[in-house]
């Protein structure tokens, strides 16, 4: 196959383009811009003015004369602008295309001047209020009593070290620069940071309030015990307490096999399956169909026009059901607030470990002494504040982890076939 002919060329190419697009009307017009702005700048941005001149009063020359005329003189060349210099003055240079995009207050004068006013007026206010701040702080100073231990009025109690610290400690109290963060303003929990005992743990109990924290025992236990029993349901019930043997898999493999498949076999060959093709429906068919659909979408908007009517007649109703909707928020927004309560007064997930609060301390009725000397103490109290402390999210749960000892593991090099040399093991040995 020959070459593509030229009026045949892909134009879909960013490549072909570049090759066959024909670009000299370009080049010759920019040869002709260069060549303007060599000699004076653009003709197209020049004034009439400076391109032609008028000419009013044309001069009558004779013929006769201008024979006998001499040749004119040469004018002075102008040796500073030579045009043979002007590429060393430099090109005038294309214009900047861009503008400064400068953004201009478009609002009214009188919205600016109310800006303005505005404006001072909250300079002036906090001129004022730091001027007040600078008074009273110095006449706390005035009013700081003096060192009764000081040896010398004039000495400086705080030494030369101090000074620093103590005065950007007095800029700040009198600037109000340092101020305590917000989040040590929030409380992190609702609970009090020492919870009162339950009345039953005293050494010498009522016998009502001893009976009730043996019940609040009792249902945590039973709380337990539920828990076992849950977990022993999902995983150890599940599974057979004996392995199945052979026998069982056969007999589990081979049930609904025999009679009943033979039955099953005498109906499928006595039952002849036929299938029914359905038949084409006819035009009547088909137009009468069209009117029922139609009838049953009129039907529809019919009822739909006439319940949108009879709203008018159900504004009661509607206002009962309004009343009765805003009933129902104002309750699950009071439920919300109570489930939020009781949330700020349970501990948070603070990391990866649960909260696991420690067992209710109590002793039974057999154990109770009778008097001080024989008390069974029962609790930890270091255990119980660091476990109040985690209740009250000041420290995320944790739990004591052990090292586990990692023995450093022994290395043996193998001898191969091709190391074993017998003068060299002899050495090996000796030594």
């Amino acid at each position: 196959m020959g070459a593509k002919s030229k009026g045949r060329i892909p134009r879909n190419k960013k490549k072909s383009w570049k090759k066959q697009v024909d670009i000299s009307e370009v080049d010759e017009y920019l040869d002709d811009v260069r060549l303007q702005e060599r000699f004076g700048g653009l003709v197209s941005e020049k004034e009439s003015d400076e391109i032609f001149t008028i000419d009013k009063s044309p001069d009558e020359v004779n013929p006769d004369v201008l024979l006998r005329q001499k040749r004119p003189k040469r004018p002075k060349v102008d040796q500073d602008n030579l045009r043979c210099f002007q590429n060393l003055k430099g090109l005038p240079g294309a214009k900047v295309p861009v503008k400064h995009n400068y953004i201009k207050d478009k609002r009214p004068e009188y919205i600016k001047a109310k800006t303005n006013r505005k404006k001072a007026a909250s300079e002036l206010l906090a001129a004022v209020s730091n001027d007040i701040a600078l008074k009273k702080g110095e006449e706390k100073k005035k009013q700081l009593p003096k060192d009764p231990w000081a040896d010398d009025e004039t000495a400086d109690p705080a030494g030369d070290w101090l000074e620093p610290a103590l005065r950007k400690m007095r800029r700040c109290r009198t600037e109000g620069t340092v101020r305590r963060p917000l989040y040590m303003r929030v409380k992190r929990s609702l609970l009090p940071a020492v919870e009162p005992p339950h009345a039953g743990q005293s050494y010498h109990p009522e016998a009502a309030d001893h009976s009730a924290l043996l019940e609040e025992a009792v249902l945590v236990e039973h709380k337990k015990e539920a828990d076992f029993q849950r977990w022993e349901r999902q995983t150890t019930a599940k599974f057979p307490s004996r392995r199945p043997t052979e026998a069982d898999w056969i007999k589990e493999m081979s049930g609904g096999l025999g009679e009943d498949e033979e039955e099953k076999g005498d109906d499928e060959k006595s039952v002849t399956l036929v299938k029914k093709v359905p038949k084409p429906k006819t035009r009547q068919q088909r137009r009468k169909m069209r009117e029922r659909e139609v009838a049953e979408r009129q039907r529809l908007a019919a009822v739909t026009t006439r319940r949108s009517e009879n709203e008018v007649f159900r504004v009661r109703t509607i206002a009962k059901e309004l009343r009765a909707r805003e009933a129902r928020t104002v309750e699950r927004q009071a439920r919300r607030l109570e489930r939020q309560c009781a949330r700020a007064s349970q501990p948070l997930t603070l990391g990866r470990e649960r909260f696991e609060p420690t067992s209710l301390e109590l002793n039974l009725t057999e154990e109770l002494p009778g008097s001080l000397r024989n008390i069974r103490v029962e609790g930890d109290p270091l255990q119980e504040r660091f476990k109040s402390l985690q209740k009250r999210n000041i420290i995320e749960p944790r739990v004591r982890t052990t090292q586990k000892k990692k023995f450093k593991r022994k290395r043996f090099d193998r001898i191969t076939a091709s190391d074993r040399e017998p003068n060299k093991l002899k050495t090996e040995r000796n030594f």
